[in-house]
């Protein structure tokens, strides 16, 4: 499971510490330089999340509670073959392919590759 959001040990609003794996940098973050860029607040600190399952050698990409529209974000996948498909309930996965990109919140994009 690799876990998206920003900053790298956020606190979310239960309390809990959560570890990000795929990080975009947030003001309190190791390596954070406000002169030469800002955080990146379409991204929540808890926004998705890729899941590996070894029995079908794929992955899925699953919208976490911070990206959901009730909370005020966005998760969306531009597939390799030019469709679009938004992630907005809790538990349901996208098989990610090769050339897919994902889209946090409109302000961030991420290529996924095999």
């Amino acid at each position: 499971k690799y876990l998206i959001g920003r900053s790298r040990q956020p606190q979310l609003s239960s309390g809990k510490v959560r570890l990000n794996d795929i990080v975009f940098l947030g003001k309190e973050d190791v390596g954070f330089h406000e002169t030469k860029g800002s955080a990146n607040l379409h991204v929540s600190r808890n926004h998705a999340y890729i899941l590996y399952d070894p029995a079908t050698d794929n992955y899925f990409l699953y919208p976490d509670r911070g990206g959901l529209p009730d909370n005020g974000n966005k998760l969306k996948v531009h597939t390799a073959d030019d469709k679009i498909k938004w992630l907005n309930i809790y538990g349901v996965a996208h098989l990610l392919q090769d050339g897919d990109q994902i889209e946090l919140g409109g302000g961030a994009v991420l290529l996924f590759r095999m």
